[in-house]
């Protein structure tokens, strides 16, 4: 059984909507999207050669057009001229610095950094920042209960002063001495 193979004349196109300016049109081909009055550049009006492919007759037409289209900043909102290379546009480094506030990282010492408006900043002064509602002075310090330095849970910190009073580093003994306890409790049967 051969099929037979319908000439151009048979197909029937059916209309289409211009995506331009909305206009009904029977199209050419499979790939027309514009109407015959709508193959011009959008930035200079020039004739198009291929109008199917492309809004612009040229890559200048097409930066051009670039240029002129502004785009809001991510952080405040403030027109940018946008440039291509960029991927997140922002009107300033502090507006660019703003949008990564929160972002954490551990250092090699093992503790948590967060990224804040003023900069880079220890995660367990910044939670008990949070707690006191004001920033913390240069005399203070945050300690962690039970020697983590990645657990920065309000629980885990408590606030000591630095100097003759100062806090040694390392955990507080009753705080061993507790945990000491607790493990002779736990292996009673072990020891004897």
């Amino acid at each position: 059984m051969s099929r037979r193979v319908k000439s151009s004349s048979e197909y029937k196109r059916s209309p289409r909507t211009c995506v331009r300016c909305g206009e009904q049109y029977i199209p050419n081909g499979n790939r027309q999207s514009y109407c015959g009055r709508c193959h011009y550049c959008e930035q200079c009006g020039a004739k198009l050669s291929r109008p199917d492919k492309r809004r612009f007759c040229s890559s200048r037409c097409f930066g051009d057009s670039m240029k002129h289209a502004p785009i809001p900043c991510g952080v405040c909102g403030k027109p940018v001229p946008r440039i291509r290379s960029r991927k997140a546009v922002y009107c300033s480094p502090a507006c660019r610095n703003l949008a990564r506030v929160g972002n954490t990282w551990r250092t090699s010492a093992g503790y948590v950094i967060e990224r804040t408006v003023d900069g880079p900043k220890p995660q367990h002064r910044v939670v008990m920042e949070r707690h006191l509602g004001r920033p913390l002075r240069s005399d203070e310090h945050v300690h962690h209960c039970n020697g983590h330095k990645a657990d920065n849970r309000l629980e885990n910190l408590e606030l000591c002063l630095v100097g003759s009073s100062a806090h040694p580093p390392g955990q507080r003994v009753e705080d061993l001495v507790e945990w000491a306890r607790s493990i002779l409790e736990r292996y009673e049967e072990v020891i004897a």
